[in-house]
């Protein structure tokens, strides 16, 4: 692992040659990005920016990069299918487009699915969502509105049959996905809306848990969980305490990325989304009855400042030691409450473009408000994607929370500078509509 100054680049589309004679080229009409500092992980040929500088990338030799803030080899040991890293880059130099709604992006770097025509019915269509985001509704809205089941990576939070194990959605991949509702509602004949937080990164931890590269987010979307029953020492299955037939236990699970055809890309207004997750916090003290904890972070703006400083002062050393974030990216964090939240959110969305450009998955960008302001467009956008029947019962949209109070402007202008410097250009252009008390060009 390499610690280095390096450049994604999202190439011009008016007829530059980026890999000209096996070089990077600046477009000839077009500025480059403005000057940032910012950390890249170059490993195994993969370079991850947490922002955009203005300097050519090098990892060993002959790399180029694009706007998703990865970068691949030309060098076909990088990649066992010739022509693949240059194929991808030129298909990705103009990977999203505004459709008939102006709030609508839908990603047609790939507009097929990867496995082709032939590739067995149902799908898997990822449903990627940072944690606390819109997941539950989203999900909600797909199996209630087309009556049919869709499926999660969790097998907690899935049917179980007689036994006590769970329903894999494919019979030769008892690693998942698994169904969710099977037991209430139809069998999917296209594509099965599947849930995933791709790790979902988990509060309180310092840079070294929470940076990732492409590929150890990539694993992260495949991995989940299922049950099973228990057995005894004589092979018998433990019968369980209350309404439960069986006792089960939880494996973690992993499954092959080329059962993934497509993926729906939930983004939440960032402010909203950590506050929640703060919220999600609250829940699980307050179930575990932590009287102490909920004492000292109420759930109030008060609460929230309170819980963010202690976050943030609990990993500020790592943070000042870590070899991924440099002394520009430190400063960034200053002013910002919970600002390796930000960190957690901006990482997140730039890796998850990442993957489905890799994956080649034909990827639909939602954001969660236009369940709000655009809701009938919205609907159609994502059942026509999903290829959805529209035969189930009507889900209300219960508009959510706007936690205006929890953070003050000059707080927010702070974060969404950090969130842009951190971004490549692709990741700016979905984040960029919460940039509403910056002062940057929009």
């Amino acid at each position: 692992t390499n610690t280095m100054t390096a450049n994604p680049l999202t190439f011009s589309s008016h007829g530059h040659d980026p890999t000209a004679n096996g070089k990077v080229h600046p477009p000839p009409t077009r500025r480059w990005y403005r000057q940032k500092s910012f950390v890249t992980c170059c490993v195994a040929g993969l370079v991850i920016g947490a922002g955009v500088g203005q300097h050519q990338s090098r990892c060993d030799q002959n790399v180029i990069s694009n706007g998703r803030g990865h970068s691949q080899k030309l060098a076909s040991k990088c990649d066992n299918n010739k022509g693949t890293a240059a194929s991808t880059t030129t298909r990705s130099s103009r990977a999203y487009k505004t459709g008939q709604s102006p709030k609508y992006i839908q990603n047609l770097a790939y507009d097929t699915d990867p496995g082709g025509d032939d590739y067995e019915w149902p799908r898997i269509a990822w449903v990627m969502s940072f944690p606390n985001s819109g997941t539950s509704f989203t999900m909600r809205l797909v199996q209630r509105m087309s009556n049919i089941t869709g499926a999660s990576n969790y097998g907690m939070e899935c049917d179980l049959d007689a036994k006590g194990s769970n329903y894999p959605v494919y019979e030769r991949s008892k690693e998942g996905p698994f169904y969710s509702q099977l037991t209430k509602r139809r069998m999917p004949t296209r594509y099965i809306p599947t849930k995933t937080h791709c790790g979902g990164y988990t509060t309180n931890s310092g840079p070294e848990r929470y940076i990732h590269t492409s590929r150890s987010f990539m694993m992260q979307c495949l991995t989940g969980n299922r049950l099973t029953p228990e057995f005894d020492a004589d092979g018998n299955i433990i019968p369980a305490r209350g309404k439960a037939l069986y006792q089960v236990e939880k494996h973690h699970t992993h499954y092959d990325p080329s059962l993934v055809q497509r993926a729906v890309h939930v983004v939440r207004d960032p402010f909203d989304n950590i506050v929640s997750r703060f919220h999600l916090e609250q829940n699980v003290h307050t179930k575990k009855k932590d009287t102490e904890w909920l004492e000292r972070f109420p759930s109030d703006p008060t609460g929230f400042q309170a819980w963010c400083k202690a976050m943030d002062d609990k990993v500020r050393k790592e943070e000042e030691e870590s070899r991924f974030i440099d002394d520009f990216l430190l400063k960034a964090f200053d002013g910002v409450p919970c600002h390796s939240e930000f960190y957690r959110y901006t990482q997140w969305h730039s890796l998850t473009l990442a993957a489905t450009l890799k994956m080649r998955l034909p990827a639909l960008i939602l954001h969660y408000e236009r369940f709000e302001d655009d809701f009938d467009n919205m609907y159609e956008e994502l059942f026509s994607f999903l290829e959805l029947p529209r035969d189930g019962q009507m889900t209300e949209f219960v508009t959510g929370k706007k936690y205006l109070d929890y953070f003050d402007n000059s707080e927010r202008r702070r974060a969404m500078t950090l969130v842009k410097i951190m971004s490549d250009p692709e990741t700016w252009n979905i984040l960029k509509r919460y940039d509403t008390y910056s002062y940057s060009d929009r």
